[in-house]
């Protein structure tokens, strides 16, 4: 009984996934698992994305409003399986790995990685940023 329920629920996520046109052979790198810590949306206060709760899987697009900092720590993974933008940028954006311990962005091999908006501010150093469509993205207007 409780093998036919997972394969029903096996053939249900199948078709659900190719309904939606999410192609699952691009997930296959970035597993997600009951670690990691989903992020996506409007960040609306000043954050800070540790390595206690890396990997971070974008589900959409992180976006970051005029005013707020988002500070990403040395060591963290980033990874968007879903092929999205990853990060849209108003505000502050600063990256700072160390030699020994890199910040890694895996775009999963379809996702864009950065688009900066006006008077945005983003710092980057000692980051790995791997498999993805593109580094910056056009300026959206808003």
């Amino acid at each position: 009984m409780l093998a036919k329920a997972t394969v029903a629920l096996l053939g249900l996520m199948l078709c659900i996934s190719l309904l939606c046109g999410f192609d699952l052979s691009s997930i296959e790198g970035a597993e997600i698992n009951e670690e990691a810590t989903t992020v996506g949306g409007i960040i609306s206060v000043n954050t800070t994305w540790t390595i206690e709760n890396s990997p971070y899987i974008i589900t959409a697009t992180v976006q970051i409003p005029n005013g707020i900092k988002l500070v990403i720590e040395p060591g963290v993974e980033v990874k968007s399986p879903y092929g999205v933008e990853m990060f849209l940028v108003y505000g502050i954006m600063e990256a700072h790995g160390t030699p020994n311990n890199h910040i890694v962005f895996d775009g999963g091999g379809n996702s864009g990685f950065f688009t900066l908006g006006i008077n945005s501010y983003q710092n980057l150093s000692y980051c790995l940023i791997k498999d993805g469509e593109s580094l910056w993205g056009s300026y959206p207007s808003m």
